[in-house]
């Protein structure tokens, strides 16, 4: 587990050793602002960074979260629907793993097939294929 400015975000799941990032507060905006402003260049690197919450790719999360160099991050730009937003991550993030499909391919294709409005989860960074990196 990874802390910056005295947040606990970074997390390790013990069953897959995947790391990801928990954001434990109600309103996810701020806490990415606070979160990965000023943070260490390459803090993020080589991550793809999902966001399934409203307004995280606008100003200032995205563009703090991308000069952290995440590889690719995926976020809500207005308010998501609680439900289909959730069925756009599962679908994209089963595209990206288990085909596997580019990863912006995977979330317009999944965005068009669970969610009553188009460019409400936008991606930014690499948009091909995920390859974990060793």
């Amino acid at each position: 587990m990874r802390e910056h400015h005295g947040l606990s975000a970074v997390h390790r799941d013990p069953q897959t050793g995947e790391n990801y990032l928990r954001i434990p507060f109600a309103e996810p905006e701020p806490a990415c602002r606070i979160l990965f402003a000023g943070a260490p260049k390459r803090l993020l690197w080589p991550e793809l960074i999902y966001c399934n919450s409203c307004h995280v790719f606008n100003r200032p999360s995205q563009p703090a979260i991308m000069a952290a160099h995440a590889r690719t991050f995926v976020g809500g730009k207005v308010n998501l629907l609680i439900g289909g937003s959730e069925e756009v991550c599962k679908c994209s993030w089963t595209r990206i793993l288990k085909k596997p499909t580019p990863t912006g391919t995977a979330l317009a294709a999944c965005e068009k097939q669970n969610y009553p409005a188009v460019g409400c989860h936008v991606i930014s960074g690499d948009l091909g294929r995920f390859k974990p990196v060793p």
